[in-house]
């Protein structure tokens, strides 16, 4: 779910198809907060079901499109707050063949020497592919198996910035790490409920150097590890069991409460003027400005709008989450 923070590049077309984005509603006491939904349910350009990872790499927004078993690429128009998002291209095809995939889960994109790569979680085939930023595949690892670099059912990956590829081994209830060219490194965790262990681990991010943070579904943490393994603390949640999915510079997915809520603070947002987040997966932003959210059940994308890029403020239902 990570991207890089760079200039947005600008891209020629001849055609796009212009997806629905949504409107101002109120924050209460707050000013105001760009808020709304994107895209429609089925299988064409800009259409979605079951869509879960996303990520951006400055000037692609990638969706993981998981029950079209393909990842589609939108465009943002304008490098500002009044764009509006394009649909730019599509890769993928069920299968377990190269470039393939069977229920895909999350992507991370980052930059390397020769530009942007993208790593996408094939989680039914139980493996990694790494592709170029436009969808050409570069190579794949993993496959079934508890062995060191073998997979059950891999779920979330994120790319840190030292650069670590991280993957969340969901069946394996244990963190996976490798280098960019899919080398196994270490085993961060294993099965259990103490510190530093995990039930179901989902949601990774590394948005600090050095650190990582795993959340757990099933468990309803969210821990923080060194790039090494050694566990350092953990975030848990009150009232309500929450059961978190993706992370992304300290927001954080509850699929359990449809709300994206903030690792720093007391605020959570949940779409409940429009219709309500249903099984929400990934949390993505481009650079400073706008966030978009994998609404799973309900087959779109809700994103949202600060207006002042650095500030969280709460909307909806106020919850103090996080001691």
């Amino acid at each position: 779910m990570r991207r890089e923070q760079v200039p947005v590049v600008l891209l020629s077309f001849l055609l796009a198809t212009v997806l629905s984005l949504s409107i101002a509603l109120p924050v209460r006491g707050q000013g105001e907060i760009e808020i709304g939904v994107i895209g429609t349910s089925g299988s064409g350009p800009g259409q979605f079901h079951e869509p879960k990872g996303i990520a951006c790499n400055g000037a692609y927004l990638y969706v993981v499109d998981s029950g079209n078993d393909r990842v589609q690429m939108l465009w943002w128009e304008h490098p500002d707050l009044n764009g509006r998002l394009l649909y730019f291209g599509e890769w993928g095809s069920p299968g377990n063949g190269p470039g393939q995939f069977h229920q895909p889960s999350d992507i991370a994109a980052y930059y390397e020497d020769a530009g942007y790569t993208v790593f996408v979680t094939d989680t039914g085939n139980h493996r990694v592919q790494k592709f170029t930023a436009d969808g050409e595949f570069l190579l794949e690892w993993g496959g079934f198996g508890a062995s060191p670099g073998r997979f059950d059912t891999p779920t979330f990956i994120t790319v840190t910035p030292d650069p670590y590829v991280v993957v969340s081994d969901t069946g394996n209830r244990r963190v996976q790490v490798f280098t960019t060219d899919g080398t196994f490194v270490r085993v961060i965790g294993g099965p259990g409920t103490g510190n530093g262990r995990f039930l179901s681990p989902s949601g990774v991010d590394g948005f600090e150097q050095g650190t990582i943070y795993v959340a757990d579904a099933e468990l309803g943490v969210v821990q923080m590890f060194t790039i090494e393994g050694e566990f350092l603390r953990k975030w848990t949640g009150s009232g309500s069991q929450p059961r978190w999915m993706g992370l992304f510079d300290g927001a954080m997915v509850d699929a359990a409460g449809g709300q994206v809520c903030f690792l720093y603070g007391s605020g959570c947002l949940d779409w409940a003027e429009w219709g309500g987040l249903d099984s929400p997966f990934d949390v993505t932003g481009f650079e400073t400005f706008l966030s978009v959210v994998t609404d799973t059940g309900h087959d779109r994308l809700a994103a949202w709008q600060y207006p002042d890029p650095v500030q969280r403020v709460s909307w909806g239902t106020i919850k103090n989450l996080y001691h």
